[in-house]
């Protein structure tokens, strides 16, 4: 049964349950090597930011997925078809094609890319407003299959999914392109978009 917000208040205002707070806290912090200056600091101006990020953490404010960023280079004078076949996947969606994804663009563009996680069950327009809230953008087929060929090992621990490129098919439904892996095989496959998204997904987004 869920406690209303006056019983938490109450248990937050005991002394109990600060006191267990700082002695885990104690415990971590000496688990990694940490001294009585490391508390003494938290006291000083070079504490603040500390004292922030722990406050970020505790409201779920630390963005999960965003620590790790990845280079890509992205040639668009490549056709679609050399694009995918520069990854080696082990199977490719047929209707991944250049009438249904069309290259936008010339020449060859850096970027930076970032995998958003959000560590949830979240619907497409959940996630796109995650993405613009870190001042990023959706990234596209051409710099998602940039990132499956740069990084051939990270769709085996997670799905990667790209949102800023879509088609719709005959039957209407809009799907944006993926990448996974099966039975240790690697996947280059089409999602729908206007379904839910697992919580083990991660979206690749652009630096704007």
């Amino acid at each position: 049964m869920a406690r209303s917000k006056k019983d938490v208040s109450s248990v937050v205002s005991g002394a109990g349950l600060l006191t267990r707070i700082f002695t885990d806290l104690d415990k971590e912090m000496r688990d990694r090597g940490g001294t009585d200056e490391d508390w003494h600091r938290l006291t000083r101006s070079e504490g603040a930011p500390v004292i922030a990020q722990m406050a970020q953490a505790m409201v779920g404010e630390v963005e999960s997925g965003t620590s790790e960023s990845y280079q890509l280079t992205v040639n668009y004078d490549r056709t679609l078809v050399e694009m995918v076949e520069a990854g080696h996947y082990d199977y490719a969606n047929d209707n991944i094609t250049a009438d249904n994804f069309p290259i936008e663009g010339s020449g060859s563009a850096e970027c930076e890319g970032v995998l958003v996680h959000l560590d949830r069950y979240a619907s497409t327009t959940e996630v796109e407003a995650e993405i613009a809230k870190r001042g990023l953008r959706p990234a596209t087929i051409e710099e998602l299959l940039a990132f499956g060929e740069a990084y051939p090992e990270v769709q085996r621990e997670f799905p990667v999914v790209e949102l800023g490129s879509s088609w719709v098919s005959s039957y209407g439904n809009r799907h944006v392109a993926s990448l996974w892996s099966h039975s240790g095989r690697r996947h280059l496959n089409l999602d729908w978009y206007e379904g839910d998204w697992g919580s083990y997904c991660r979206f690749l987004a652009v630096r704007k």
